[in-house]
């Protein structure tokens, strides 16, 4: 099955992208994204399996992290049951082992090369790569039932950035900015927590723990403005994080209108009504104060785009 204008949404990790993901994909009449259980099994005669014994429904209460304190601690800050609509990087990680995140699984600095390097990978392995990304899309698409258009969200794609595009050269790519010394402490308090839930082992004790972070999450700044400095004004979309979440409505509707699809009445509402301190986890756990010098140039380029955001919201309104 065709994909038609599938969108994807690129940025750094705690800026909003799984409360945009989600959001959009609670429109099921319009889009559809996919739950973590199906990337983990991306078989239609599986699937349909667990629609018809009632597996799927059970699997809302069944955490990604786990049980324990600590799973729960980590929950707080990204909710995440085997139901609930994912990431891409999952496929990536859980399924060819090749994924930034695999790291908190096995907390050892020096195995991020490894990990981090899709553009060094031979032609052939990313073409495989791809391809099987493609067809779970396809397979979750036909049992949704067509027509619809397949809502992404990955913030360790960027790599695979360029390759997309030409993969899917009619996709809406959206990012979301945030200043880093808000989405750093956050992402650190996080990741911290992750590594502990995953591998049981505590990176405060690691030396090279958050310089690596830092360092990565620096190299995603720049590949994240050069990709979408080098898009179309129609291939794309940036909003910030301060205007999304008290823009709600207005923001989801610029996604809409870039694709040319009404929003309904029903939707609409939903969106007026939707809480984001419900949906968002910053509040729920407490996280540094750490200064980051080093992101200097994508603060710059976040304060730009929240200008920019803040012009659409204006013109819109004006409609």
């Amino acid at each position: 099955m065709k994909l038609s204008t599938p969108i994807f949404i690129v940025a750094q990790p705690r800026s909003a992208t799984t409360f945009l993901h989600r959001t959009l994909a609670s429109d099921e009449k319009k889009f559809f994204s996919i739950c973590l259980l199906e990337w983990r099994y991306p078989s239609i005669l599986i699937q349909k399996f667990f629609q018809a014994t009632g597996y799927l429904e059970k699997m809302s209460k069944v955490s990604y992290w786990g049980n324990n304190n600590e799973a729960k601690l980590t929950e707080k800050m990204h909710y995440s049951y085997l139901n609930d609509y994912e990431d891409d990087g999952f496929l990536y990680e859980e399924c060819f082992f090749h994924q930034f995140y695999v790291i908190n699984r096995f907390p050892y600095p020096k195995l991020v090369d490894k990990l981090n390097n899709f553009q060094e990978l031979p032609n052939k392995t990313k073409e495989k790569m791809l391809k099987a990304h493609y067809q779970v899309i396809q397979k979750i698409l036909y049992l949704r039932g067509g027509n619809l258009v397949y809502v992404s969200k990955d913030n360790e794609c960027l790599q695979r950035s360029e390759l997309m595009k030409k993969l899917y050269p009619d996709a809406l790519f959206i990012t979301i900015t945030r200043e880093s010394e808000k989405f750093m402490n956050s992402y650190i308090t996080l990741i911290h927590q992750s590594a502990y839930s995953k591998s049981r082992v505590d990176v405060n004790n690691i030396s090279e723990w958050i310089s690596m972070q830092r360092k990565v999450r620096v190299e995603a700044a720049s590949q994240t403005i050069n990709f979408f400095e080098s898009l179309s004004e129609e291939q794309k979309l940036c909003f910030s994080f301060n205007n999304l979440t008290e823009n709600i409505k207005d923001s989801i509707e610029l996604v809409y209108r870039k694709l040319n699809i009404d929003l309904t009445e029903a939707q609409s509402e939903y969106l007026k009504n939707l809480d984001t301190k419900q949906n968002l986890r910053d509040s729920a756990y407490k996280t540094g104060s750490d200064k980051f010098e080093e992101f200097a140039f994508f603060d710059k380029f976040a304060t730009e785009t929240a200008r920019n955001h803040k012009t659409l919201l204006e013109k819109s309104k004006r409609i």
